[in-house]
């Protein structure tokens, strides 16, 4: 089942059985399971109708009892598991859990609830079997990391609900300024909602208001070394310095940004657009690095940023060989980059 056969099953109140929440997007399985818990709990009965199991703590004959259990003045009983890691499961607990699945009462919604379990039932054969079982009795709910069309009208319906307005460019700004992650995005569109009184949430704004994630500065700071505007660019690495974030973790976050800038700059130059490498690399929704690299390395040679890497290399190697003043090498291969960039 997708999100909109979920959504309209909540809608029309049908939901039944059980159901394996999983995937890449956190935000909308925590989201639909409150809706599911909304729609089947009514208000003052949660303490007969609702039992919430820990996966960490809970046994899987905990989970059966309670999937058994009648509702008390109301249609349904809702038995939500929470990261119960079901690949760990001995042969007759599978047996078990298959039974329970086929013989779950009517009135009964079971939702096993995959948090922070992550998996890949292509490359797992213990959780390919397992969605087959759900599929077979039940419903697997799969929550992908979501494009940026999505996200953009997420922003939008969200700003358009606190009388606020917001252009899809702008949308797209925002989402490439602080990521794609949605509780993120929901977080600085309700910050910048809150910010923009006028009704009118635009770029002026979201510079002002909205906090860059690590990678977004890293590009600034590389814009910032290869337009030679160094005072901007030790301003970014004493942000990170003040973020208390490790020498090594600074250097992966410059080192990234001058591989997508190379990695833009040559499929420019073999003529494809900037973004063509993007399924080669696994990028997915964060194309956009392809994108802000080709802008930034707009005026620096392939074989300049080719030098780039071979300090960026060298700099790796003293980091994480050495016990000396890491701040320091930093700073001079901010110079050395700079220096590379402006010849």
């Amino acid at each position: 089942m997708d999100e909109q056969g979920l959504k309209q099953q909540i809608k029309e109140n049908t939901l039944s059985g059980a159901y394996l929440f999983h995937g890449e997007e956190d935000y909308l399985k925590e989201l639909y399971v409150s809706r599911v818990l909304k729609r089947c709990v009514n208000p003052g009965f949660e303490g007969f109708n609702l039992h919430k199991y820990d996966g960490e703590s809970a046994s899987l004959n905990d989970i059966i009892d309670a999937s058994q259990v009648l509702p008390m003045m109301s249609d349904r009983v809702v038995v939500l598991v929470r990261d119960f890691d079901l690949s760990k499961l001995n042969a007759d607990e599978n047996e078990q859990l298959e039974e329970m699945l086929k013989d779950l009462p009517e009135t009964t919604v079971l939702v096993f609830w995959l948090d922070s379990i992550k998996f890949n039932p292509k490359k797992d054969n213990r959780w390919k079997k397992l969605v087959s079982l759900f599929n077979k009795y039940g419903k697997t709910v799969e929550f992908e990391k979501k494009d940026k069309n999505y996200l953009s009208k997420f922003v939008i319906a969200l700003a358009n609900k606190q009388g606020r307005n917001i252009s899809v460019n702008d949308a797209y700004y925002l989402i490439d300024t602080v990521g794609d992650d949605l509780n993120v995005l929901e977080n600085e569109t309700n910050k910048l909602c809150a910010y923009c009184e006028n009704g009118t949430v635009d770029r002026e704004a979201i510079n002002t208001v909205s906090t860059r994630t690590v990678t977004v500065k890293a590009f600034e700071l590389t814009k910032a070394v290869s337009s030679n505007n160094l005072n901007r660019a030790f301003e970014i690495l004493n942000v990170f310095f003040e973020q208390k974030m490790e020498p090594t973790v600074i250097l992966n976050e410059i080192i990234t940004a001058y591989v997508d800038m190379y990695r833009a700059k040559v499929s420019v130059a073999a003529g494809e657009g900037s973004e063509a490498l993007a399924p080669d690399f696994n990028y997915g929704n964060t194309s956009f690095r392809l994108r802000n690299g080709a802008s930034y390395a707009s005026d620096i040679s392939v074989e300049q940023l080719r030098e780039c890497l071979f300090e960026l290399d060298k700099a790796d190697t003293i980091i994480k060989s050495t016990a000396g003043d890491n701040r320091l090498a930093l700073e001079q291969l901010l110079v050395s980059l700079a220096v590379i960039s402006n010849r």
